[in-house]
């Protein structure tokens, strides 16, 4: 069987997905431990015996709904590739844009540009400073931003609280938080896996109900990807079979019950000038707002995600 054949047969059982030949080639890159990008290039490769036989047991798998990223056990977010398991949930495009609003966010913060050093000029360009001129100033080193506290609240796998420390140009020491001992244990690899030992450091995991601990902990800074689906309808989408876990989408009866618990923590946790980030149902976002406005918080934007819809919520405390 060659590649080609494979992915015929498989985007055919995949039918039931609004991506199957993506699904089909995901599968094969990962049965082949190739690149997706070699599996277009080389579609006349052929599957020896062994491959064929984990490649129709991982198609079997995704014919019953079951998410390609447990299948294959990755899934890239902001440009990196996590490890991903049944225990939490597989990272969304759409939740690049909390991470993409709260690096901008960040930026604000520290007011709108990180103060960098002078570029040096080209030596054949120097010329000595005029007579009497301050030369002290020259030199002087640019005053560091200051460390930023920042809450990744529910973070399952990790994948924002990670790309947040991947990505920031201002030094941060973010605190990563989740209720399950399972979900913390794949943070904790992929932290291990993707930051260089000199930001490692900066991560602290933290077992909890959403903000209860640490105690009395204060942060500038606090993103969430809560369980934000009513109960019922999310036990609807597992109906699917994709297997992620239902304390994960679940946020209660209407959906809102987790995202007024947190935003009733975050007003007595965000330190003064602090900016608090929700990720949201769209459906839901005047109530979110009313939640948010009861607890204190103003300034409240909502963004929209790709296909023009409220996703992320960004509020702050004065």
């Amino acid at each position: 069987m060659t590649i080609a054949c494979a992915k015929k047969y498989a985007a055919q059982l995949f039918a039931f997905s609004s991506t199957p030949h993506l699904d089909a080639e995901c599968i094969l890159a990962h049965v082949l431990n190739v690149s997706r990008a070699q599996i277009l290039a080389k579609p006349e490769r052929a599957l020896d015996a062994a491959q064929q036989k984990v490649f129709f047991k991982a198609a079997k798998k995704r014919a019953r709904g079951i998410a390609v990223a447990y299948i294959t056990g990755t899934k890239e977010f902001f440009g990196h590739e996590f490890r991903i398991t049944p225990a939490v949930l597989v990272p969304k495009p759409d939740t690049e844009i909390l991470v993409e609003k709260t690096l901008e966010a960040i930026i604000a913060y520290n007011g709108g540009s990180h103060p960098r050093a002078p570029k040096p000029r080209s030596a054949c360009l120097c010329a000595a400073p005029p007579a009497g001129a301050r030369t002290d100033m020259l030199s002087a080193p640019a005053t560091p931003p200051p460390v930023l506290r920042v809450a990744d609240v529910c973070t399952g796998s990790g994948c924002v609280a990670l790309s947040l420390l991947l990505s920031a140009e201002t030094p941060l020491r973010v605190t990563a938080l989740d209720i399950s001992r399972r979900a913390l244990g794949i943070a904790r690899l992929n932290a291990e896996n993707l930051l260089p030992s000199n930001k490692l450091d900066a991560l602290t995991l933290v077992r909890s109900d959403l903000l209860a601990k640490p105690r009395g902990a204060q942060y500038d800074i606090i993103v969430a990807n809560p369980p934000y689906i009513p109960r019922d309808q999310a036990r609807e989408l597992l109906a699917d079979g994709r297997g992620e876990p239902l304390g994960a989408l679940s946020g209660g009866k209407d959906g809102l019950e987790i995202t007024g618990r947190l935003a009733a923590q975050a007003a007595q946790r965000l330190a003064p000038r602090g900016v608090l980030l929700l990720e949201i149902d769209e459906r839901r976002a005047p109530a979110v707002q009313k939640i948010l406005e009861a607890n204190g918080f103003g300034g409240i934007i909502a963004h929209n995600d790709l296909s023009g819809m409220p996703r992320v919520v960004q509020a702050c405390i004065s």
